[in-house]
């Protein structure tokens, strides 16, 4: 018997190392983060997604094409984000894609700061979403705020959490 709560112990850590690993993930792939690149062109790609009901629609997707200040290649999916997940509201696509255009036929190379969320992963073909993306000085170093404060929230809460169990815990003990 006692050797069984062990091992139930155990698996009760491991699922929550498991579910916390899992939380930092969906944190890394929604907050946004940013790259400092020079934007080398743009393209639109024709995807047949499947929709409700097994209906299959064509929808146009645009990419940014970039390399970062050394030199490496990085791509970009140029999405509106709508009323879905992540809450960005990004619906200026067209204007980003213009943008974009203009700053990879100009002569002088700007450096432009990317603001995107998600992954790139190779094996699936994903890409990141921009988000948003403004010219700025080589030197320039920006600040996470939007993802200090979202970590700060989550800290916060989930010492609140753990306050609230460990006062609830002691009242039951007292109790019983």
């Amino acid at each position: 018997m006692d050797r069984l709560v062990r091992w139930l112990k155990r698996l009760g850590l491991t699922g929550g190392l498991l579910v916390l690993a899992a939380y930092g993930v969906f944190l890394a792939y929604s907050l946004p983060s940013t790259v400092k690149v020079h934007v080398t062109g743009t393209e639109i790609a024709r995807k047949d997604v499947e929709g409700r009901e097994g209906k299959v629609r064509t929808q146009d997707v645009r990419f940014v094409m970039a390399e970062d200040l050394e030199g490496g290649p990085r791509m970009f999916r140029n999405q509106d984000t709508g009323w879905g997940w992540p809450p960005y509201f990004k619906f200026n696509t067209g204007d980003i894609a213009a943008q974009a255009q203009n700053l990879a036929t100009d002569d002088r190379r700007a450096v432009v700061l990317v603001k995107y969320y998600g992954f790139r992963i190779r094996m699936l073909s994903t890409f990141p979403n921009i988000i948003s993306m403004r010219e700025v000085p080589p030197d320039y170093q920006p600040v996470p705020w939007t993802t200090l404060v979202v970590v700060f929230l989550h800290l916060v809460l989930i010492a609140v959490g753990l306050g609230f169990l460990r006062a609830r815990r002691d009242m039951e003990l007292t109790e019983g």
